[in-house]
């Protein structure tokens, strides 16, 4: 798969990279790079955010994984927010333990959608190990964009000038079920 012509995989700092060039991409993900550790924090913000809407392509898909172990619900919810400000757009995918991704796309996702990306995924046994039966990756959607901007609603915006994280495995838990809760109403 990594050796597919229509593939081009940069492996650098993400920030720095897009800086240095004008190119759009059809998918820009950001590795798992928790935000309270020195130098991932600049991977949340709104530049960051405002960058990668310069360098996606206009149907392009950007996912950004996103934990909330060793976060403040506050935090938590303030990046979320921060990203929505830039990209309307967002949901939130749970993937287990204390993990999420932010999937943001260039229209609402769908149900169609979601059946379509099933469907070519049933025909990549790549993507099938990888993700297991593909009829369960709907399960994986956690917060759809209505549901997420309940969830996080108004607030502080991280910014470049303004990006502090604190540490909290106690909130982790409460994360989770404020999460689970709202998704169930």
């Amino acid at each position: 798969m990594l050796r597919s012509p229509r593939l081009r995989l940069h492996v650098e700092d993400g920030r720095n990279f897009l800086l240095q060039t004008d190119e759009t991409y059809d998918i820009i993900t950001t590795d798992a790079t928790h935000p309270s550790n020195t130098s991932s924090w600049a991977l949340f913000t709104q530049e960051f955010y405002r960058l990668i809407k310069q360098r996606l392509a206009s149907e392009g898909v950007f996912m950004q994984w996103l934990p909330f172990h060793s976060l403040t619900e506050a935090d938590y919810k303030a990046i979320i927010r921060t990203c929505r400000s830039v990209f309307p757009h967002t949901t939130v995918w749970y993937t287990g333990g204390s993990h999420t991704f932010l999937v943001v796309t260039a229209e609402p996702l769908t149900p169609d959608q979601l059946d379509a990306v099933k469907t070519r995924a049933a025909e990549n046994a790549i993507v099938q190990t990888d993700l297991g039966p593909v009829a369960n990756l709907g399960v994986y959607l956690a917060l759809t964009e209505e549901e997420l901007a309940g969830y996080v609603g108004p607030g502080p915006l991280v910014t470049d000038n303004d990006a502090f994280f604190l540490p909290s495995d106690v909130e982790t838990m409460k994360i989770m079920g404020d999460m689970q809760q709202f998704a169930a109403q």
